[in-house]
């Protein structure tokens, strides 16, 4: 593709990436010259921008400023004075660029923000056939909520450097298993040598397995109704935990009940999530478990979230009129068992169309850098090309909360804003267009899929 890029380059053994401007210094204990990084400056232009900011239209021969992680600009090449247009279209970014790189695609660059891939693996499973590069997995229980996906992963994974390359910045892992609660996901950067300084925010939902997958043998939790049966029990322990009037006097016999609670760590941690309004993220496919579910939204309120939701269009209406988000995953789900024989190409446009936030997700671990192109399929059956692009960013980081973070992820492009930014030479959603730039936690990779 055409382009110009003034750059200075650092190389590392993993990737090469863009930090600049560097300035040199003198060693004074071995007497050399070392190159050491100054904040890093880059420059975006001659590109149109989709910000996925609600409301906001596409700017064309846009200038993105971004310092470090963070969008210091937002601006076009040749402003314009009137008042009435888009703001954004009144200044320019190159005034406040010396010193940057600049990446200029000469008009045919498009900037989307970087995706968020919600239901992977990535950073627990390494080879699929090899158990023992296997992680965050729980099993035979009914109850796991104080489990924490961030202490089961691995930033150091090939399958995370494949997703960065294909545009996936933040990656939301979850512990896996058959137990009905599973434990506490993490969202984090692809970039980062740990977890803990890739992080964008711990404890982000509480996760819940339901229909075959949560067949585990336990009493009950052979059947989908003693899962619900078990789900019911243990929101009960958490309303009893989480109504508790400290100043109620107890007999000894409430105070004993009330003490074996107490020292349950898994209730405890499911009591707390619940109580900091943290979604309940319920991983389900049929139309009937999802029905289910609702009716115990409704008895105790609880802020759900449907992941999966192969058959989640044919109760969209009552998904909608209870507030229930969908993170579909995958949109291309074929009818292959009785928990998605009603699997639609066009589930997403049916949900939206009903009033039901949408986001999609690759569920896949190994390839996960297809999460456009899965964006791309819902546009191509119907979901407005926005929405789709919505669905894989701002969507995710709204229905999880991503924002709150210590290191937060909106899913958009904006002034003041995480500098999750992608440069792709075409399409975001189409088969044929290439990511020529990614911008992920305060680094700048160029041409990631040649490196």
């Amino acid at each position: 593709m055409p382009g110009r890029t003034t750059e200075c380059v650092a190389v590392s053994t993993k990737a090469v990436y863009i930090a600049a401007p560097v300035c040199l210094a003198l060693a004074l204990s071995a007497g050399t010259a070392r190159a050491q990084s100054a904040p890093t400056l880059t420059l975006i232009k001659g590109v149109t921008l989709h910000s996925v900011v609600a409301d906001e239209k596409p700017l064309a021969d846009a200038e993105i400023l971004i310092q470090g992680d963070k969008i210091l600009c937002i601006g076009v090449a040749n402003p314009t004075p009137a008042k009435d247009g888009d703001p954004r279209s009144r200044k320019s970014c190159a005034p406040n660029a010396a010193g940057a790189t600049v990446h200029d695609y000469l008009g045919k660059g498009v900037v989307v923000p970087g995706f968020i891939e919600s239901l992977s693996r990535m950073g627990q499973v390494e080879i699929d056939m090899e158990d023992n590069t296997h992680d965050g997995v729980a099993r035979r229980s009914l109850n796991l909520a104080h489990v924490k996906a961030i202490d089961g992963i691995v930033t150091l994974s090939r399958s995370i450097d494949a997703a960065r390359k294909g545009g996936v910045t933040v990656s939301v892992a979850r512990p896996v298993g058959n137990a009905t609660v599973v434990g506490q996901s993490v969202a984090f950067r692809t970039t980062g040598q740990l977890v803990g300084e890739a992080a964008v925010r711990d404890d982000v939902a509480i996760h819940l397995t339901l229909g075959d997958d949560a067949k585990n043998g336990e009493p009950l939790v052979g059947a989908r109704s003693g899962q619900i049966a078990v789900l019911r029990e243990l929101l009960s322990y958490v309303v009893r935990l989480n109504s508790l009037d400290p100043k109620k006097k107890l007999s000894p016999p409430e105070a004993e009940s009330l003490q074996r609670l107490r020292d349950d760590a898994a209730l405890v941690a499911l009591a707390a999530q619940v109580k900091a309004g943290r979604p309940l993220v319920a991983h389900v496919q049929r139309a009937d478990d999802i029905a289910a579910l609702l009716r115990v939204q409704a008895e105790f309120k609880l802020r759900l979230v449907i992941a999966g939701g192969a058959e989640a269009h044919v109760v969209a209406q009552d998904l909608a009129a209870a507030k229930v988000p969908v993170i579909l995953g995958q949109v291309r789900t074929r009818p292959y068992d009785p928990s998605n024989r009603r699997a639609r190409d066009d589930a997403a446009t049916i949900l939206t169309k009903a009033g039901v936030k949408v986001a999609i997700a690759t569920g896949d671990t190994h390839n996960a850098r297809h999460i456009r192109w899965d964006a791309g399929f819902a546009a191509a059956n119907g979901l407005d090309p926005a929405l789709a692009l919505a669905a894989v960013t701002r969507h995710v980081a709204e229905i999880l909360d991503l924002a709150q973070g210590p290191r937060p992820a909106t899913g958009t492009v904006a002034e003041g804003g995480p500098a999750d930014v992608l440069v792709f030479d075409g399409d975001p959603l189409g088969m044929a267009a290439r990511v020529r730039l990614v911008v992920c936690g305060g680094q700048v990779e160029v041409d990631p899929r040649q490196r």
